[in-house]
């Protein structure tokens, strides 16, 4: 897209909320699959774990969902710190973006 009479404000802070959008989805969510992975066998592993009473419980089952258990805090986490990371980016770059159009406009639309 061209500049419009030589200013290419719009054109780059869309660029830059274009590459944005394309990083979070393609390199920072990957922590997303992994979370829900480990979410949804957890909660598998819970039911059948809830199914025995403590007395049946061997310790091996206890081991298994602890150990599951803690995988899945880990991966909360890290889901969670990338959540989180990217909420203060989105918002510097829209603030960014929204900053520009004004700009612009008060530039061009008198």
């Amino acid at each position: 897209m061209p500049a419009y009479l030589r200013d290419a404000s719009l054109v780059i802070s869309c660029r830059n909320m274009l590459l944005f959008y394309n990083g979070e989805a393609s390199e920072k969510m990957v922590t997303a699959p992994a979370y829900l992975v480990q979410r949804d066998h957890l909660i598998k592993l819970k039911k059948s774990y809830d199914l025995k009473s403590p007395e049946e419980r061997s310790p091996e089952d206890s081991n298994l969902y602890n150990t599951h258990k803690h995988a899945y805090v880990m991966a909360s986490l890290s889901f969670q710190k990338t959540l989180t990371e990217l909420q203060h980016q989105r918002s510097v770059a829209l603030r960014q973006w929204n900053n520009t159009c004004s700009q612009f406009t008060r530039r061009h639309i008198h």
